[in-house]
């Protein structure tokens, strides 16, 4: 949609923002300017996006701690959402390794958020594009406990092969990445997980999870 505003053609999109730190309450689904990107940005048109507890924290506000990236007083970023895939619609002129038509999924760090709109403007370095064969739904829930497990378990852990490992935690959303790294190294795993959730890491099928995290690895290693 396009609107007129102070004799300026101004493209609108739906979007759930926040204007001030708050409860879901604070939460709004409105209209706001589609973003444009810029030279080192690409478009992406938003097919889905997952949310955590980071969205949470910027939600509320809490620690306060969090405000010195988010905004002192009110939200800097008032979009919410920073794991997402989706459509590039539009690259920025020095976007080199992704074309308009790309499925894509990243975090978007920083504090930039954005993914509970219609449409967002990343870095391009902030994504990369989607194995074919994982479903938009699946991949937004990826990057954030995906890298989290990666850097645990590759870049800091510097886990070997034939090393015991114990999971805490093992059904959490980082947990369950964890063990289909642990897995795809090769490694003795143990698991503690609460017994009324056992099952589910035990039954994980296959390790599709690893081709994910091979892509975004670039991202944070």
């Amino acid at each position: 949609m396009i609107i007129v505003n102070d004799k300026k053609e101004v493209e609108i999109m739906k979007a759930v923002i926040y204007e001030r730190y708050g409860s879901y309450d604070e939460l709004k689904y409105t209209d706001i300017p589609k973003p444009e990107p810029k030279d080192d940005e690409v478009q992406i048109k938003v097919h889905a996006v997952s949310l955590n507890i980071s969205d949470v924290l910027m939600l509320k506000g809490t620690p306060y701690m969090v405000r010195l990236w988010s905004g002192i007083s009110k939200p800097k970023n008032q979009v919410l959402g920073a794991d997402v895939s989706g459509v590039i619609e539009k690259v920025g002129k020095n976007v080199m390794d992704l074309s308009v038509g790309d499925e894509v999924f990243g975090e978007f760090g920083d504090g930039a958020r954005g993914g509970l709109a219609e449409y967002v403007c990343a870095p391009s370095k902030w994504v990369v594009k989607k194995p074919t064969n994982t479903p938009m739904l699946e991949s937004s829930g990826a990057p954030l406990s995906g890298v989290v497990a990666l850097q645990a378990i590759v870049k800091h852990g510097q886990i070997k092969e034939g090393e015991k490992v114990l999971i805490y935690g093992a059904s959490g959303s980082v947990g369950l990445f964890a063990i289909q790294l642990a897995k795809a190294m090769v490694v003795m795993l143990q698991q503690y997980v609460a017994l009324d959730t056992w099952l589910w890491p035990r039954n994980l099928g296959p390790m599709w999870l690893w081709i994910i995290l091979k892509r975004i690895s670039q991202i944070v290693v």
